[in-house]
């Protein structure tokens, strides 16, 4: 009889969550500056030659972080 008394009053509370916003950023970490290079870059297009210096720049900007 108490479990079906609680089971009742608790249905008829407001719900706290569905008020309550969303923190998503709170958690997601800072973006790097390599992979904001990264998502820049269009593999395919590059040379050879150029995507050895791109290593290299993203090595060094790694390198400072």
């Amino acid at each position: 009889m108490q479990l079906q008394q609680l089971e009742e009053h608790s249905l008829q509370r407001p719900s706290m969550t569905a008020e309550l916003p969303q923190q998503k950023e709170l958690f997601s970490a800072p973006s790097h500056p390599v992979v904001e290079q990264l998502q820049q870059l269009q593999p395919d297009e590059l040379t050879p030659k150029q995507a050895h210096k791109w290593l290299y720049q993203l090595k060094q900007i790694s390198e400072l972080t």
